[in-house]
């Protein structure tokens, strides 16, 4: 998984419209599901304001339409969004990819193994979303542009922060990938980076989208 929009919100407001983006993004949260202001604001245990100000955010971002004086109604996605955002996303990580290892210096690739060298068999969830984002925020950084960094930051607010306390069985692999990913990096094979990091992200896509479709069926 690849980002540069940070998955630790700052503000309660930012956390809670985190929380929930994840949720709807995931399919935890269905569409046409209901969304109470003050079930949300008891389990994070704050006023109701947060909360209004999060379920506004999340309706600019075309997640939830507004019930005046209840909460949300989960408008979005559809599991063909959630691949599409997936293979999009996959894209423009592969052209980063790509693109730093044109770049790449020996300081760079040193940084990418000292990172991902950070998660062992006892790492935390939360270690491990940090590490993932990290990693891949120092490729898409490398790429050395500015352009490109915009749009994989516009789009990653389509992408699940906790996707890996989702789907745990992808950490593993997710691990491997990274490692080749940074081998590709490190021996200058743009095309292979490339190939690597849009497979990677499309191939988390494909896992979320079972996901979904499982938690559907269950759910009916």
């Amino acid at each position: 998984m690849a980002s540069t929009r940070s998955p630790f919100a700052a503000t309660l407001r930012d956390r809670i419209a985190q929380q929930v983006r994840d949720r709807i993004l995931s399919g935890v949260l269905p569409n046409n599901s209901k969304i109470e202001i003050d079930e949300l604001a008891a389990e994070f245990g704050s006023s109701r304001t947060p909360v209004r100000e999060a379920l506004i955010e999340l309706s600019h971002q075309g997640l939830v339409e507004i019930i005046p004086r209840r909460g949300a109604r989960v408008t979005g996605m559809s599991i063909e969004t959630v691949r599409d955002n997936f293979n999009v996303f996959g894209g423009l990580s592969g052209l980063a990819a790509e693109w730093a290892t044109m770049r790449a210096t020996p300081d760079l690739i040193a940084r990418l193994n000292a990172v991902h060298a950070e998660v062992g068999p006892d790492s935390t969830d939360e270690q491990l979303i940090k590490v993932n984002w990290r990693l891949h925020r120092e490729i898409n950084r490398a790429c050395g542009s500015d352009r490109l960094i915009a749009l994989i930051g516009q789009l990653s607010s389509t992408m699940p922060a906790t996707y890996f306390t989702l789907i745990p069985e992808q950490v593993e692999i997710s691990q491997r990938e990274h490692q080749d990913l940074i081998n590709a990096i490190g021996r200058g094979d743009a095309a292979g980076a490339r190939f690597l990091a849009e497979h990677h992200i499309r191939h988390a896509g494909e896992q979320m989208v079972e996901r979904i479709e499982a938690a559907s069926r269950e759910a009916g």
